[in-house]
């Protein structure tokens, strides 16, 4: 198994732990630009919506951060 740290944006869900949105590909952009990629990428994934399981633009951007996110494969 092989494993990676790479600056990525991912959601902290309150009650059901993490998802990350972006990829290596991405980590050297410019944080609004990994937002704006991040949430181009949940709307993709059918993650923004009015109904549970999806989440409101607002949680969105209350759940997002940009940090370092560990990868295995």
């Amino acid at each position: 198994m092989t494993s990676r740290i790479y600056r990525a944006a991912y959601l902290v869900y309150p009650d059901s732990g993490e998802m990350v949105l972006t990829g290596p590909e991405h980590a050297d952009y410019p944080d609004a630009a990994l937002r704006a990629e991040a949430l181009a990428e949940a709307y993709r994934a059918d993650l923004i919506g009015p109904e549970w399981p999806r989440v409101s633009v607002e949680d969105f951007h209350r759940y997002l951060t940009i940090g370092a996110w560990y990868a295995s494969y």
